[in-house]
């Protein structure tokens, strides 16, 4: 998907079903594999389906500089319901929330050497911080504890910190 998705979605708030097509094309693969992890191969077509057909009929609820995040987020929430609530793809897309505020555009734009320091950095922290810190993500852990609030943070800080110290 492109930075800006603004032809898109001019596209499909006008109703075109190829734009659609070329949003699937362009976004289905990657939201499929991240529904799959969260989810289950089971649920994760629904979900993805889901999500796709909620930007085919809102197109004004998304934000052309941040389409494909708000997009994958979604598809994280609705696997994390579905896995967690075990209730369908659809009762869980009418149950989520749209983020209120988008993110800055400037705030994704994430040239590749930014992210191989962020990829390097996470290889610095221990085992456990970066299963931390994927449980988070891919599980929706929640900090419930003070033990647990405090490893989140420990582990969030010490990738901070090994992202400030690469040159």
């Amino acid at each position: 998907m492109t930075p800006s998705a603004a032809p898109l979605l001019s596209r499909l708030r006008a109703g075109d079903e190829d734009a659609l097509r070329e949003l699937c094309r362009s976004l289905a693969p990657q939201a499929h594999a991240l529904a799959q992890r969260i989810a289950g191969a089971h649920a994760a077509e629904a979900v993805v389906e889901e999500v796709l057909l909620l930007i085919w009929r809102e197109p004004q609820r998304w934000g052309a500089e941040t389409l494909q995040l708000e997009a994958l987020r979604c598809v994280r929430d609705v696997s994390l319901a579905v896995r967690q609530r075990g209730i369908s793809a659809a009762s869980a897309l009418a149950q989520w929330q749209h983020p209120p505020v988008a993110p800055r555009a400037d705030a994704l734009s994430v040239d590749r050497e930014s992210a191989e320091r962020v990829r390097a950095a996470l290889f610095t922290l221990s085992d456990a911080q970066r299963d931390l810190l994927e449980a988070a993500w891919f599980e929706g852990v929640e900090p419930g504890s003070a033990a647990l609030t405090e490893a989140l943070t420990e582990a969030l800080d010490a990738l901070a910190e090994a992202i400030g110290a690469q040159p």
